[in-house]
This record gives structure tokens, sequence and C-alpha cells, in this order.
């Protein structure tokens, strides 16, 4: 990843460079206009430029073949591979980061998508032993094109790791998902009863949401605001 970072930077950061890039990728009509920078306090931005780079490999090679610098590595078979499996398996990683981000999520969901994650990253290895590539699509590119063998074994060995971290890093916060389950149905049990049978599942959402919450309302506040709001409207009826 090291290298491709060092590509994307010598071409990005130098103006005239860029420039002529760019003008290369209009010419040949490419679905992109430019390399994406890499940022490391951003774990988003490592799947985007990977991806990106993917994409570009072909007028990568082309240009930097036509200022004559070093492209060996960017031929390589070994690399080309682990660079699709890279680019892959971090985009997997990309769509849990999504799902994890936002100010609306509850614990439970939370706690719902990292052990989703994991047991895709257990389907993943298990479709890597039998060398189905459907849920990599780069490497699955790259072996149909170059007809060459599949590292199998290394990347089952990297889905593995991967869940084992997911496993050690998460293991704590795992211990408290049966004490929000039962708190949360139990909260259910007493908001949902035989006399409010009509209540629609929007509303028992956001009455959990209350229940299992510390957030205490500012009433105050809210009937001032409500005040405001009445005066208003009674002197534009007048």
């Amino acid at each position: 990843m090291d290298i491709a970072f060092k590509i994307a930077n010598s071409i990005r950061s130098r103006s005239l460079q860029r420039r002529l890039f760019k003008l290369q990728l209009e010419e040949n009509d490419s679905q992109y206009c430019d390399l994406i920078l890499h940022t490391d306090v951003r774990w988003l931005s490592r799947g985007k430029f990977l991806e990106r780079f993917q994409c570009l490999l072909p007028e990568i090679i082309e240009f930097l073949k036509s200022r004559g610098d070093n492209y060996d590595c960017l031929t390589n078979n070994t690399w080309l591979q682990n660079l699709a499996f890279l680019t892959d398996i971090t985009a997997h990683l990309n769509t849990l980061n999504v799902q994890l981000q936002g100010k609306d999520g509850t614990i439970i969901e939370l706690l719902s998508s990292i052990n989703g994650f994991k047991s895709k990253l257990i389907l993943l290895k298990s479709q890597l032993n039998e060398s189905n590539l459907n849920n990599f699509p780069n490497l699955k590119d790259f072996f149909e094109k170059q007809k060459c063998t599949v590292a199998v074994e290394i990347y089952c060995s990297e889905v593995e790791k991967l869940y084992n971290d997911f496993k050690r890093r998460f293991k704590d916060i795992k211990k408290l998902e049966p004490y929000f389950c039962e708190t949360a149905f139990s909260h259910m049990k007493i908001i949902k009863t035989e006399f409010r049978s009509t209540l629609s599942d929007d509303h028992l959402e956001q009455c959990l949401r209350l229940a299992v919450s510390n957030y205490s309302p500012d009433y105050d506040q809210l009937v001032n605001d409500m005040q405001c709001h009445t005066s208003t409207m009674a002197r534009s009826t007048k």
C-alpha cells in the first residue's frame, strides 16, 4: 500500500504532473478525472483511495512509462493480486464504517452491525476456501484477466486475523449485549400493553429510545418555546 501512496503523491503533489495526468485521463475518456490523496486520519479515505488507484492503474502505468519512471512493481502479479484483495477487504470495512456512523444509532443497532460483520468475515473466509470470489470483485477481475492462481491460503489467513482482531476489540462490549437486549425487551413489554395494541412500529421505537436512554427533556424550555409559538400565531391572526 505504501508503494501506491508514494506513486499517487508523486503525481498529485506536483501541479505540473497532476495537470499532465488529468489531461491524459481526459484524452483516454477515463471514468475518473483525477487521483485521490489518502488521509491517515480518515479510514474511509483509504478505501476510496485504493478503489480509485485500482481503477486508474492502466493509466497510471502509462503515465509513469511516459515520464521514464520505474513501474515494475505495478506489473508484478503478486503485488497486483495483493492490491486487489486489499481494495476489496477495505471496501467491506468501509461499509461497516458507514453503518456505525450517525447520531441516531442505538447501541443495539451498533452491536448488530458489528456482529453481522463478524459473521460476514466467516462467510468470506469460507468462500475464499472454495475459490469463490463473488465478494471480491477486484480479485476476481484480476484472476479472470491474468489466469493465475489466487493465494487463497494467504488471504484466508488475513481474513481470520481480521476476525480475531474484531473479536478481541469488542469482547467487552459483547458482555453488555444481553443486558441491553433484556432492558429493551422489558421496556417494550411495559410500553406495548393490550391497551396500546395499535401503537405503530415507529412510535414504539421512539418510546424505546426514550426509555433506554438517560435523556431528560428540559420541560421549562419546551413550555417557553410553546408559549412563544402560541403568541406569534395569535398576533398573526389579528
